[in-house]
């Protein structure tokens, strides 16, 4: 989008891979947040290698303003704005394109939005699932959408899929509510315990814990066993950001590891990583004659 000459923010720091990609985003979403004028403009003119998870997040900027009650305008390089286009992350008004179209950034609103990104992901997995699984698969990541839009305090959540080099399939979760880390650490403050970043993400993450009282569900923030197994029978990964730090799950080595980030990352980042597979994934006990 052309805004002209003049910007509040240049943002000219790398945004590709590892904690320190995160750590420049963070950045950024608080240089966002503390502006004192209501309109901000913000040009991202970075010209190198871009993380595809970045493109995903520079699209959610616009919603992370909106909880701020502040309206962005970003201008961005061709580079960056073809690389969006050519995500389907971007909607084109003259097409009327519609979100039920193959528009691949969508705004969750409602239990149905989040059911039906469910099934968008799932659909396109590059695998073949047993019916069982699939439609586990479904529920679940419909679950942890949900998880983010009823329990986040957020007024925007975010989906999207995408592919990324080495034929890898990702989708991901972006609620731009207090963080799940702030979350924790605020119910545990209730109980008069103090927490660190790491220790909040990592007791969201253990079976059974939810700050939702009643709620019995494992991983009551949204990753449960099922995302995890599957991500270690795939050997995909899985990373999660909030707050000042980092998670990442590396199926291939079964393996899980927290990483602190300098900067607050606002509001909770989900991301899985699937890799192509030929053959087919069930459960054990599945019949895959009778699919």
């Amino acid at each position: 989008m052309d805004i002209g000459n003049r910007y509040s923010l240049i943002f000219e720091k790398p945004l590709v891979k590892g904690v320190s990609a995160y750590d420049n985003f963070a950045w950024l979403q608080h240089e966002l947040i503390r502006f004192e004028q209501r309109v901000i403009n913000i040009k991202i003119d970075w010209e190198g290698q871009l993380g595809r998870t970045y493109l995903f997040l520079i699209m959610c900027l616009f919603y992370l303003a909106n909880q701020y009650n502040k309206m962005l305008h970003v201008h961005v390089s061709k580079k960056i704005y073809n690389y969006l286009n050519d995500m389907k992350f971007l909607e084109e008004p003259q097409l009327s394109v519609t979100p039920r179209g193959d528009l691949r950034f969508r705004l969750l609103s409602q239990h149905e939005d989040t059911i039906s990104m469910a099934m968008d992901i799932v659909e396109n997995i590059p695998a073949s699932l047993s019916t069982k699984l699939y439609e586990d698969m479904i529920s679940r990541i419909g679950e942890m959408y949900n998880n983010a839009r009823e329990h986040a305090n957020a007024k925007h959540v975010l989906g999207c899929r995408y592919s990324k080099p080495g034929k890898k399939y990702c989708f991901a979760c972006y609620d731009t509510g207090i963080g799940i880390v702030e979350n924790v650490k605020e119910y545990h403050k209730n109980y008069g315990k103090s927490l660190t970043d790491k220790e909040a993400l990592a007791w969201a993450l253990a079976p059974f814990n939810s700050t939702v009282k009643g709620r019995r569900i494992p991983r009551g923030q949204g990753l449960n066993l099922l995302i995890e197994k599957f991500a270690r029978t795939n050997r995909g990964k899985i990373r999660i950001c909030s707050g000042k730090v980092l998670y990442e799950y590396n199926g291939e080595t079964d393996m899980a590891r927290y990483m602190d980030l300098r900067n607050c990352f606002l509001g909770t980042l989900f991301e899985m990583d699937i890799n192509a597979f030929d053959g087919k994934y069930g459960y054990q006990e599945d019949n895959y004659d009778n699919n």
